[in-house]
């Protein structure tokens, strides 16, 4: 674990991922969920160096690694949070055309991510500094889908209310950025329902 850890920091992370691949196959190990993340991690940063198939399998192995930290780090620590993010960022970076499946894929963890940190203390949230962060790749996935009508399905899903009136205002801002002018006052509108 601690030679993985120095390899990454020292951004060699074919070698970080050998040593992590080694730690997380030791059942029962108490480093195996963070080595899990940090495999995700050190392929997630060798994928962002690669272009086409190459990028999207490491992303995939990323996701993969992500995904098996979530089920083994326990569900209100560090580990269990920034992998959550991670996930949806790897799913994110994975989506090369609008509608695309990844971005739903995405949205759907954001959207858990978001959800989760707002049960957490705003001292915990603040020291884990995602939600924010969370919140924008959200809005932006959402708009990637297929429009106003669409957000507002994965909007509605959302249980508190300041929580997705955050989210309307962001993604309508980030389809006014986009020049999506007619989507733009759909979200907005959609707000003020929210929020008159």
């Amino acid at each position: 674990y601690t030679l993985g850890s120095i390899a990454f920091l020292s951004q060699r992370y074919d070698e970080s991922v050998r040593a992590f691949a080694r730690v997380i196959v030791v059942e029962g190990s108490r480093y195996r969920a963070e080595a899990f993340f940090r495999h995700g991690d050190s392929q997630f940063e060798m994928a962002l160096k690669q272009s086409g198939d190459a990028r999207r399998a490491l992303l995939k192995q990323s996701a993969t690694s992500y995904d098996r930290a979530l089920t083994l780090a326990p569900a209100e620590g560090d580990i269990y949070f920034l992998a959550l993010y991670k996930l949806g960022w790897s799913y994110y970076v994975q989506a090369d055309w609008q509608s695309s499946d990844e971005y739903r894929m995405a949205v759907d963890v954001f959207a858990r991510l978001v959800r989760e940190m707002d049960r957490l203390s705003k001292e915990r949230q603040a020291r884990l500094a995602l939600r924010q962060e969370a919140v924008d790749y959200l809005a932006i996935a959402i708009t990637q889908l297929g429009g106003a009508e669409e957000a507002m399905k994965y909007l509605g899903a959302i249980p508190d209310p300041a929580t997705r009136v955050v989210v309307m205002r962001r993604v309508a801002r980030a389809l006014r950025d986009q020049g999506e002018f007619a989507n733009a006052v759909i979200a907005y509108r959609g707000t003020l329902d929210q929020a008159p």
